[in-house]
């Protein structure tokens, strides 16, 4: 579609700019939780113009109406996110656009914008399953912070986010069974090939379980893998977009910082007590 736009409409503030110039929290001018939650706002933007892109751009592609219905309910919940946050800073007087945002986010989906597997191993599968990693630790640090209204809605996010996840691994099998591909094969080169580092643990296991994505997926293209695989041009679909948001700097921001428990997750409610609390995901 040659008349999409080449970036989505932006807000005047934040200022986008590199990942490395994004101010570290200490010299960032605002309180460490403000300083969380405006990332994680920046990231749920992030994942709205993603979503919308991928929806757009594959509307020429043989897909049921169910794709649309899926992402539109994803994207659905990622802008009530975006609201949600916005009106939580607004509560602590401050705004999205309060401090710099990195504009890297955009990136990949031009990387992936005509390779429609590609864009769901990448967004859902990659992106949203790092939230599922680091949102119980995020949830943990505004505890610790004593904001216990902003771990809630970090929580309700987290807990939202295994089905965005689950509609992602639906209908990317959906496409690489279209064109016979082995989808575990090519989700493991679609990391290879459109990031620049291999995934990095600690893996929330049971989340990503109770989303379908089995561990064999995401370990073997980890730092805790061998590099057996490496990446290939062949694993290319015809369609169109996907685009990815970065979680490495909300990560930086909780580096150092564990979860007051260690215990693994066996259920849903495990999965819900730990979001609520007792432990933070990114």
């Amino acid at each position: 579609m040659a008349d999409l736009p080449e970036e989505p409409c932006r807000p005047a503030l934040p200022v986008l700019v590199d990942s490395k110039s994004i101010p570290p929290a200490k010299s960032a001018g605002v309180p460490m939780n403000v300083y969380l939650l405006h990332a994680l706002t920046h990231i749920e933007l992030g994942a709205i113009d993603m979503y919308w892109d991928t929806m757009v751009r594959s509307t020429s592609d043989d897909l049921p109406h169910e794709f649309f219905g899926d992402f539109l309910a994803v994207v659905g919940d990622e802008a009530r996110h975006f609201m949600m946050l916005t009106e939580r800073l607004k509560e602590l007087s401050f705004s999205y656009g309060a401090i710099p945002a990195q504009k890297a986010f955009w990136d990949n989906a031009v990387k992936t914008r005509t390779d429609l597997a590609a864009r769901l191993a990448i967004l859902p599968l990659v992106q949203e399953s790092r939230g599922l990693d680091a949102g119980p630790r995020l949830v943990e640090k505004l505890l610790s912070l004593g904001d216990k209204s902003s771990a809630a809605i970090v929580k309700q996010i987290c807990e939202e986010e295994v089905n965005h996840v689950r509609t992602g691994l639906k209908w990317f099998k959906f496409i690489c069974g279209q064109h016979g591909l082995d989808a575990k094969q090519v989700f493991q080169r679609s990391v290879l090939t459109h990031l620049d580092s291999v995934l990095h643990a600690p893996f929330n296991v049971v989340a990503r379980s109770h989303a379908g994505l089995p561990e064999d997926w995401y370990l073997p293209v980890s730092n805790v893998a061998s590099e057996s695989l490496t990446p290939s041009s062949n694993t290319k679909v015809s369609s169109k977009t996907v685009t990815t948001y970065n979680h490495r700097k909300l990560d930086r921001s909780l580096k150092g910082f564990q979860p007051k428990t260690s215990r693994s997750f066996s259920s849903t409610s495990d999965i819900t007590a730990h979001c609520s609390g007792r432990y933070v995901t990114s």
